[in-house]
């Protein structure tokens, strides 16, 4: 032991900041890093965790150790924070606490000694989803559908929407034992294409061909999807009254758009703003997004034309009617729980 502390102690700065800029930048062993600087493998370690829990390098006696910021200035700095709560900021980036730190007691610490000190402090890192806060005239809207037809059965209704296909996302999380095997799953997608814009509908009587969008949706391009989707909505329900529910998107509800549907006599079942979860179609796309996620890689889809090749392989392989049918009936659980939330957002 004595000899690993003369060791430690003998190391020069340039020798413990290597350790420290090895161990936290990359996945080097502790092994490998203690040849490389020239230390044993413990005073590495000890290096390394001396510095993740007092910021610093320079060595620490009981008597005689030299406290950092945080615990020098520990009432401040919760003055500090509490500046972020008096904001309404329950949560926050540590960027936020770096900014309040610079700007109220004048320290300036990195990002990552932010980050450092607010666990240190008792904060933990988490994920959150965001999601669009509506009015209350929304929110009434909504609760006013969700009572009107929460009974009814849809058997005669097309539910249509667009969404986006994302093609050079070139990461996929997976576990694995073998730490070298990680690299299996991140292949390189070359970059052709952020996005695919497709549309689709869905009823109980069958679902129509997907359209892919060769630009932005505007007024025109959705017009000509339409025009591809009526014949087959007509041949589906042959004599039969059909209803077509689209969301309130720009073009969906644009006065050249609603000249064309009145012209072709199409009946537009009315829906409220900020609503995906009344269109069932939105379960379709989740499901079929995450079979592509998968398939990508094992297909090693490299270019467009394939991705959409992929796509209607998997409208028509994956989504049978069935499901289909299943994803409408499950309409009215979505109403009652609209209903039970005073007409919220289903947040899942």
């Amino acid at each position: 032991m004595e000899v690993e502390e003369d060791q430690d102690n003998h190391l020069s700065d340039l020798q413990k900041w290597g350790i420290v800029s090895f161990k936290y930048y990359t996945q080097m062993t502790e092994r490998d890093i203690a040849e490389l600087v020239g230390a044993s493998q413990s005073a590495v370690n000890k290096i390394y965790s001396k510095w993740k829990k007092h910021n610093t390098i320079e060595n620490l006696t009981k008597n005689n150790s030299r406290p950092s910021k945080l615990d020098v200035m520990d009432e401040e700095i919760q003055e500090a924070l509490s500046k972020l709560d008096q904001k309404g900021k329950e949560i926050f980036k540590a960027r936020d606490f770096k900014y309040v730190l610079n700007k109220e007691l004048d320290i300036d610490i990195s990002e990552s000694t932010a980050q450092r000190w607010l666990k240190r402090l008792g904060y933990s890192h988490n994920s959150f989803k965001i999601y669009q806060q509506i009015s209350e005239e929304t929110r009434q809207s909504r609760l006013a559908y969700a009572h009107k037809y929460k009974r009814r059965l849809f058997n005669d209704t097309f539910f249509s929407d667009e969404s986006a296909f994302v093609l050079n996302n070139n990461q996929l999380s997976a576990w694995t034992k073998d730490e070298e095997q990680k690299q299996i799953f991140k292949k390189q997608i070359p970059y052709y294409q952020s996005f695919l814009l497709v549309w689709g509908a869905i009823s109980k009587k069958g679902k129509a061909k997907l359209y892919f969008y060769d630009s932005s949706i505007t007024s025109e391009t959705y017009i000509e999807c339409l025009k591809s989707f009526l014949p087959q909505a007509k041949e589906m329900y042959k004599f039969d009254k059909f209803y077509f529910v689209q969301d309130n998107a720009r073009p969906h509800v644009s006065k050249q758009t609603k000249e064309f549907l009145n012209k072709e006599n199409i009946n537009l079942f009315e829906h409220p703003a900020y609503s995906p979860d009344f269109n069932p179609i939105e379960l379709i796309w989740s499901k079929m997004k995450k079979i592509f996620k998968i398939l990508v890689y094992e297909k090693n889809i490299q270019t467009k034309q394939d991705s959409i090749k992929l796509i209607k392989q998997i409208w028509k392989n994956y989504i049978d009617q069935k499901f289909i049918n299943s994803c409408i009936d499950n309409l009215k659980n979505y109403f009652d729980i609209a209903i039970e939330n005073n007409g919220g957002i289903l947040l899942n």
